[in-house]
């Protein structure tokens, strides 16, 4: 990653679909993408802020844990029991478009 943010509105959505736009190889390099994206955010927010991290609440820490929950979702293959509709409908079209080549975890089963 070149220092510039995939989606600097904080939008899991758009994130998702910048990434389907991408062609990811494969389900690694999502996770790669997504945390770096969240780092990356962190960091310039630290840069802006002085603070480790985005406010209880904010777009920018919700917009992150998005994407740490997308990691585990892709790793583990599984919703956790608290993953809310909009998540679900915004992974949905990566996930299907990764689950073409790729067999992860339950995925398939939960969409």
């Amino acid at each position: 990653m070149d220092g510039q943010l995939i989606c600097p509105e904080f939008n899991f959505e758009l994130f998702c679909y910048r990434i389907l736009a991408t062609e990811p190889k494969d389900p690694i390099a999502v996770i790669d993408m997504a945390n770096q994206e969240a780092w990356l955010a962190r960091r310039q927010h630290q840069a802006k802020t002085k603070d480790n991290d985005f406010r209880r609440g904010s777009r920018g820490r919700t917009y992150c844990e998005d994407l740490a929950r997308m990691v585990s979702v892709l790793m583990n293959g599984n919703f956790p029991s608290s993953t809310k509709p909009e998540f679900k409908a915004a992974i949905r079209p990566l996930a299907l478009h990764l689950l073409k080549r790729y067999e992860i975890g339950q995925l398939r089963q939960l969409l």
